[in-house]
């Protein structure tokens, strides 16, 4: 709307103007005037300011990426972020944001302590006509302030941040395991306590587990394990399922895995659900090649083609750009691709492997 402020200007100001009989003029008037209005400009930049952060935190929701590790922090720190543009420092710092009130208006900043981003601040200090006419800035300000409770309401609404899973989750962000410096929790216990069906819950598992998480912090994890932890690319890109699943290959000197346990139970904690955007896709991809002119298609056919295309898109090619590897060449035969004429009693191969070098 910000962008093209200028060109629609003069396109309904020619309207005022020129043809108002050829349009509702009534319409074309309230437009004219809310496009010259210096005000409803200010407001639109507020918006764009603070919109900005719900679809950062909502690109979230749209990774294919593991990222249910992050998830409590980012919602966290939206939170603050809202909360603390219009309401006292000491009232949300020194709290849980449980027990924080969005709607407390004894903890509410001044209005003119209320902060509503860079863009209205660089508007209202060079337009001083605008900043000294009080009585708009005080109905612009209080406009503002009640978006913000209404959003920060919403958030609280929608997220529960007392949570006892998704707060505990970052404990197994790699970076946490690996790089943590201080105070580094010395149990899974809390954790694996709300997850009753991941992991059995006699002290002989727990304690097992909890071995093994205390000796990933003491002990020297091999390159591969550290590197991968390290990496600033595998932080932000947020890769902890290939984490845990290299340190789930690490083995002592006799070949007996030394975190096995432990590394079961955070990849099974990490095949949590943070959206369904990945079912969506899925869905939308099965109706766009199960159309009505391809309405017989098995069930199995849409499934392999649903698996070619991932191993495709892993290997960040396209139709015209992959090149299959010897392995599934050889897999392309008859017994795998018609398992029906196979030879009666031999087990067909899995399809998955036609697609996985």
């Amino acid at each position: 709307m910000l962008e093209p402020w200028g060109p629609l200007q003069m396109f309904f100001t020619d309207l005022h103007y020129q043809h108002q009989k050829k349009y509702n003029a009534t319409l074309v008037a309230q437009a004219y005037e809310m496009l010259h209005d210096p005000y409803c400009r200010l407001y639109y930049c507020f918006l764009d300011s603070v919109l900005q952060k719900f679809t950062q935190f909502n690109l979230l929701f749209q990774s294919e990426c593991v990222v249910i590790t992050s998830l409590h922090g980012q919602a966290c720190e939206l939170y603050k972020d809202i909360l603390l543009m219009y309401m006292n420092r000491d009232y949300v710092m020194k709290r849980s944001l449980a027990d924080v009130d969005p709607g407390e208006e004894r903890e509410f900043l001044m209005l003119e302590q209320v902060y509503l981003g860079a863009s209205v601040l660089k508007r209202t200090v060079e337009n001083v006509a605008m900043y000294n006419d009080r009585a708009r800035m005080k109905e612009f300000r209080l406009k503002c302030r009640s978006f913000l409770v209404t959003a920060a309401k919403q958030v609280k609404k929608r997220y529960d941040f007392g949570d006892p899973v998704l707060s505990r989750l970052s404990m197994l962000d790699p970076a946490y395991v690996v790089g943590h410096q201080g105070v580094r929790e010395q149990s899974l216990v809390p954790l694996a306590s709300c997850l009753p069906r991941i992991i059995e819950q006699d002290d002989l598992t727990l304690q097992k587990q909890d071995d093994e998480w205390r000796r990933l912090g003491m002990d020297n994890l091999p390159e591969e394990v550290t590197s991968m932890a390290q990496q600033k690319c595998m932080i932000k890109e947020k890769f902890p399922d290939k984490f845990w699943g290299t340190v789930k290959t690490v083995v002592d000197d006799k070949g007996i895995p030394k975190y096995e346990c432990v590394a079961h139970f955070a990849l099974a904690v990490l095949s949590l659900p943070h959206s369904n955007a990945d079912c969506e896709r899925c869905f939308s991809d099965i109706n766009r090649m199960k159309s009505k002119d391809r309405n017989r298609l098995k069930t199995d056919t849409i499934r392999d083609v649903l698996l070619a295309k991932q191993c495709v898109h892993w290997k960040q090619n396209n139709c015209t750009t992959f090149t299959p590897s010897r392995a599934m060449l050889r897999n392309m035969n008859s017994k795998v691709l018609y398992p029906s004429t196979a030879i009666a009693g031999e087990e067909p191969q899995d399809v998955p492997d036609i697609y996985i070098d």
